[in-house]
Formats: C-alpha cells, sequence, structure tokens
C-alpha cells in the first residue's frame, strides 16, 4: 500500500467512487496536483544559491514540476541559462519521441516546464535597516519589462545614482 494512501485513510478493502479510490494502476503521484517552485535561487545569487539554473530546470523537469520561478536577489541572471537549458532538454525530448515512434514503442511521457521570471528583493527603511523580503514575477512581457527596469533602478539607488522614477 502507498504511503499516501495512509495519510489520507484509504486503507485496504476501503471503498469509494472510482476518481478517489486507489487502484494498483494508480499511483499516488498521479492523484497529486501540478508543482511549482515559486522562490529558487541559482548560483548567481552569490553565497546563497548553489546550483547552476541548467541544474535547477533539469531537476524540476526529473521530479515532475510544473513550473519554476528563477529569482534571484536583484537580478535576471540565472533565467537566460535556464530558458536554455529547457530549450535543450525540450529539444532532446522531442528527439527521443521521434526515435521512439520510428522503433514503433510507445512515446516517452511529454513533460512540459513553464518557466517563470522573477527576482528577490531586499526592502529596508528610512535607516536603512532592513524591512522585508520581496519575490517579485513577471507575467507577461509587460512585467519583465517593469521587473527588469525595477532591478535597474534598485541597483543604481544602491549605487547612490538614483534616477528620476517618472
Amino acid at each position: 500500500m502507498d504511503d499516501l494512501s495512509d495519510i489520507i485513510g484509504l486503507g485496504e478493502g476501503d471503498e469509494g467512487d472510482d476518481k478517489t479510490a486507489f487502484s494498483g494502476a494508480m499511483s499516488a503521484s498521479a492523484l497529486l496536483p501540478g508543482y511549482a517552485e515559486l522562490h529558487c535561487l541559482s548560483n548567481f545569487s552569490f553565497l546563497r544559491g548553489a546550483s547552476h539554473p541548467q541544474e535547477l530546470a533539469a531537476a524540476a523537469l526529473e521530479h515532475g514540476y510544473t513550473a519554476l520561478a528563477i529569482t534571484d536577489e536583484c537580478s535576471l541572471a540565472g533565467v537566460v541559462r535556464a530558458h536554455a537549458a529547457i530549450k535543450d532538454i525540450e529539444a532532446k525530448a522531442r528527439a527521443d519521441a521521434e526515435a521512439a515512434q520510428l522503433a514503433g514503442e510507445p512515446p516517452p511521457k511529454k513533460q512540459d516546464l513553464k518557466l517563470i521570471i522573477g527576482s528577490e528583493l531586499h526592502l529596508t527603511d528610512a535607516d536603512g535597516a532592513p524591512f522585508c523580503t520581496l519575490i517579485a514575477l513577471a507575467t507577461n512581457r509587460a512585467g519583465y519589462g517593469n521587473l527588469s527596469e525595477l532591478i535597474s533602478q534598485a541597483r543604481s539607488f544602491a549605487q547612490g545614482q538614483l534616477q528620476d522614477w517618472s
């Protein structure tokens, strides 16, 4: 019996409708909703993130994530490499599917991973004391542009070169 079935209270012999009962053909992971990591630092967040963005994308696919947000500290640096890695993985998956089709085998399960662009920002109060940490995620191209501009302004402010925000 699956550990998950023990947790949610479906023991052997429990009856229920076909939508909730476990069967031998259905794994516990098939019942779980998609998972998206919405705050992930790459090695571009110096002394905080350890893995390369390419490794993070590969691990997310391996673990069945549906989305991954690369949210490096006041930076979008890891996003480009993660995007390239996902495109490479997708190309390999297409080639594997074509090879399986030519060999008369069923195609491997297709897995998609949506890359979410974001950044981690540390805000301070007027005295410079830490106030809060903000995770900003871009939902579209305009959001990406706004996030890029925000990061540029924040870096300029941190260097004492605040530009006019208007």
